[in-house]
């Protein structure tokens, strides 16, 4: 909670940047992170999102927003007004805007939905490089 209100106040000093697309910002050195933004961009015909690897060298230049932010709490869309959603409620974000996906987003809000997806996704991030079958034996274990 405390990184989401340090991005509202963050973003809230950046207003005047504007981009053009909605970029989502994804971690390009975990096999699963990159499976999940090909099944994003499979899903994407109209081509509405930005993919930007965590790595890209302008990444803070064009995002001066993610220069102090841990990326291991998960992904990162930001809007064309430079709004800030990290994890699940950057995936929300994505679901509301792809044609497979919007008729449900609604039921991201509703309390108990956000809090286990949040969980869900807390989860998932904590494990990326396992469930991708990225670990070598016995560095790394579900958590």
């Amino acid at each position: 909670m405390v990184e989401q209100d340090q991005l509202q106040r963050t973003t809230e000093m950046q207003s005047d940047i504007k981009q053009e697309k909605i970029a989502i910002v994804f971690d390009d050195s975990c096999q699963f992170c990159r499976n999940q933004i090909k099944k994003i961009k499979s899903m994407d015909p109209a081509n509405q999102f930005n993919y930007v690897p965590r790595s890209a060298p302008d990444l803070v230049n064009r995002f001066p927003i993610l220069k102090e932010m841990n990326f291991d709490s998960g992904m990162r869309l930001i809007t064309t007004d430079n709004h800030v959603y990290v994890g699940a409620d950057a995936i929300h974000q994505i679901a509301r805007h792809l044609p497979t996906t919007k008729s449900f987003a609604w039921l991201y809000p509703l309390p108990i939905i956000n809090q286990v997806c949040k969980l869900v996704y807390k989860w998932i991030a904590a494990n990326r490089k396992k469930l991708a079958g990225s670990c070598d034996t016995g560095t790394c274990h579900f958590e």
